[in-house]
């Protein structure tokens, strides 16, 4: 349980650029995104002013325990046809612990039940096996192959077009407890509510009213008039799993 992996997504920001630089100058990732590397800090300072109020895509930072582990984005979000693009990265030191498939059904959910799309497709170059397999294993089916769609290391390659449906995805996860994210144990939820301090009997009726399954929850709670600096201490939920339970100063 100690070895346990905790991931998750949340909004990128400037104070992340730094990071997203050493991805973005990383030949070798960035092949998979088929665009050109390194890129100049400024030049990606001057990208994230430009879109950080852009509706059209939302770009995640994926944290593992607590570390910088790489990206995911849905981008070139239409409203009016409810599609959209999945990207993701994983950074070098990360890779290999599963991260991609965890992080990948964090952004599927969030834009099947939060940003409601109907459709997600992705592009992915032909001759990397290992993603499409991991993109099959998460529901998404072969839409085309682009011929000579990128010009990648002295060469065209080939690429191949993949898309999920909501109503598939819906129909896959299907269930009455927490969300197909969460039941993996790979999610960390941030609920915050008000009025619940450490210790109350309260914190297990929520747990228990939303039907949490996962192993470890961790569950945020804005605790009103504390001075004292934020305290953490571990409880039992209400299905037997570990409970993280932490407080916040408004």
């Amino acid at each position: 349980m100690t070895d346990a992996l905790h991931v998750k997504l949340r909004p990128l920001e400037r104070e992340d650029l730094r990071f997203v630089h050493q991805l973005d100058n990383n030949a070798s990732v960035m092949r998979y995104w088929f665009e050109e590397p390194y890129e100049a800090f400024v030049e990606l300072s001057d990208l994230y002013d430009k879109h950080i109020h852009d509706q059209s895509e939302r770009r995640f930072v994926i944290e593992c325990n607590g570390d910088k582990a790489g990206l995911v984005e849905l981008v070139e979000i239409n409203h009016v046809h409810r599609r959209a693009e999945f990207q993701i990265i994983i950074s070098p030191d990360f890779q290999g612990k599963g991260l991609a498939t965890r992080a990948a059904r964090l952004a599927m959910d969030y834009g099947f039940t939060v940003l409601n799309l109907y459709k997600l497709y992705l592009i992915v170059d032909k001759e990397n096996e290992k993603a499409i397999h991991i993109y099959r294993k998460l529901g998404f089916m072969v839409e085309g192959e682009l011929i000579h769609e990128f010009f990648i290391n002295g060469e065209y390659r080939n690429t191949i077009r993949m898309c999920l449906f909501q109503h598939q995805y819906l129909a896959e996860h299907k269930t009455t407890g927490p969300s197909p994210a969460e039941a993996d144990g790979s999610v960390i939820i941030d609920t915050v509510f008000n009025g619940v301090v450490a210790g109350q009997r309260r914190l297990d009726a929520f747990i228990d009213h939303l039907q949490l399954t996962a192993q470890r929850i961790v569950v945020i709670v804005v605790v009103a008039g504390l001075t004292h600096r934020a305290q953490r201490a571990i409880v039992e939920g209400a299905d037997g799993g570990i409970v993280q339970f932490l407080t916040r100063i408004l």
